[in-house]
């Protein structure tokens, strides 16, 4: 197992953030109409660019990141999505020594990840801070390889327990803001993102299969029919109307909830036996930053093994699985 601690210690040499709000001796002052303030513990959700492994990761290395959501202040965008972030790797442990003051988790040896800085929507950088502790869920596919603990010792970590020797590309994790930041509001509001064009029509489903060692081909399911076959490091496309519709592939079966105009992207997931982790293969939905991303290292199919969905009825696309026809 490998452990990654991401520590909200800050090193000497950190990116100046954005102004600092200057407080009054008795708190907090009157912000000016043309400033926006940014406060300090504002949460931002990141994701992983890249894959980070103890087998090739060094100390000192820089880890790309990613926003993934838009920050809001004020109906404004503060930090706008898919804007950079970015992390140094400042410690390699490849084999447990006793007398380290880690999670009892900690048994094959781990990294410890300081989070820089962000870049804000007027192009300055803004310095983070590891959240204290997880506040909700992992949404994605980061939690087949990664589960939040809390810290046994003193200070504020961020742990994660790896089950695998690699956190992957995806894995989403919350930082929040160093301080407060006051920011001009005309500066902001010159930077607003174009507003986002709702789609209407069917719903556009790519389901994608990392690369992975060993890892076997799989017919996807549809209702009660079989769509196509996913190999690894492939990735497929075909829209469907709105409605639900259940997926499988030799075991577990995924409902999705298929909206007017909507992109999904599912990721085929097959266990590892150096996760120790035993059972069929099965479909996550990602979230769409995430999938549109890490799907991104994958090669589409062939034309000739693209999903013909018109060639099926609707009724054949929305049929429960057999198992649960009958409850």
């Amino acid at each position: 197992m490998v452990l990654l601690a991401v520590s909200y210690g800050l090193a000497q040499e950190q990116p100046q953030p954005a102004t600092k709000a200057e407080a009054g001796t008795s708190g907090a002052t009157e912000i000016p109409a043309i400033k926006i303030r940014l406060p300090k513990g504002t949460a931002v959700r990141l994701f992983l660019m890249e894959p980070i492994s103890i087998r090739t990761a060094k100390a000192g290395a820089s880890v790309k990141l990613q926003v993934l959501g838009p920050v809001q202040l004020d109906n404004l965008v503060v930090i706008a999505n898919k804007a950079p972030a970015s992390a140094t790797i400042t410690e390699i442990t490849e084999v447990y020594k006793p007398g380290q003051e880690v999670s009892m988790y900690w048994h094959g040896g781990g990294l410890k990840l300081r989070l820089d800085s962000v870049m804000l929507i007027d192009q300055q950088k803004q310095v983070l801070q590891a959240q204290d502790a997880p506040k909700e869920a992992v949404t994605n596919a980061a939690v087949e390889w990664a589960e939040p603990i809390l810290p046994n010792s003193g200070g504020t970590l961020l742990l994660l327990a790896l089950k695998e020797e690699t956190l992957p590309r995806g894995a989403v994790f919350t930082a929040v803001m160093n301080g407060d930041t006051l920011l001009d509001r005309s500066a902001v509001e010159a930077a607003q993102p174009a507003p986002v064009v709702r789609k209407h029509g069917d719903a556009s489903v790519i389901v994608y299969y990392s690369h992975i060692w060993l890892g076997p081909s799989l017919t996807l399911w549809c209702g009660s029919v079989p769509i196509g076959k996913a190999r690894k490091g492939q990735k497929l496309n075909f829209t469907l109307p709105p409605g639900e519709y259940h997926f499988r592939l030799t075991g577990d079966q995924y409902l999705l909830h298929a909206e007017d105009g909507e992109e999904y992207h599912m990721q085929i997931v097959v266990p590892s036996f150096r996760a120790r982790k035993e059972g069929p293969p099965k479909l996550l939905l990602m979230e769409h930053d995430v999938g549109e991303f890490d799907s991104g290292y994958t090669t589409w199919v062939e034309a000739k093994d693209t999903p013909d969905m018109t060639k099926y009825d609707l009724a054949q696309l929305q049929a429960e699985p057999p198992a649960k026809r009958h409850r």
